[in-house]
């Protein structure tokens, strides 16, 4: 079957993955490098979407990195640290400087 036409199918094999596995984050990742496009939060699940909305550049966003090399432009800090399941005391402590790394991630740039 069509992994694009399942991922978004409640209660298939491809959406449980995607939603209620405990490796979702990295499932939805591979899913993201294999067809392209971008997941975004539903309600309380994930759904894919093939072609990514063109968006403004926000005002304050900050770049991270993983050690695994994949980055992130974080617009919604606080949704970022509870996604991550990250600390936030420690992530503003990497923000200023004051820490090399948290959890795997990295800091690398601010955006403006």
């Amino acid at each position: 079957m069509d992994a694009k036409r399942l991922i978004n199918v409640k209660n298939t094999k491809m959406w449980v993955r995607a939603n209620e596995s405990s490796n979702s984050n990295k499932f939805r990742d591979a899913f993201v490098q294999r067809y392209g496009g971008i997941f975004k939060r539903q309600g309380s699940s994930w759904v894919w979407s093939e072609h990514m909305e063109e968006k403004i550049q926000p005002s304050k966003a900050w770049l991270f990195t993983r050690n695994d090399g994949v980055s992130f432009m974080v617009e919604n800090f606080m949704e970022f640290c509870r996604i991550n399941n990250l600390s936030k005391s420690a992530m503003y402590e990497l923000m200023a400087g004051k820490r090399k790394s948290h959890k795997g991630f990295v800091k690398i740039d601010r955006i403006v």
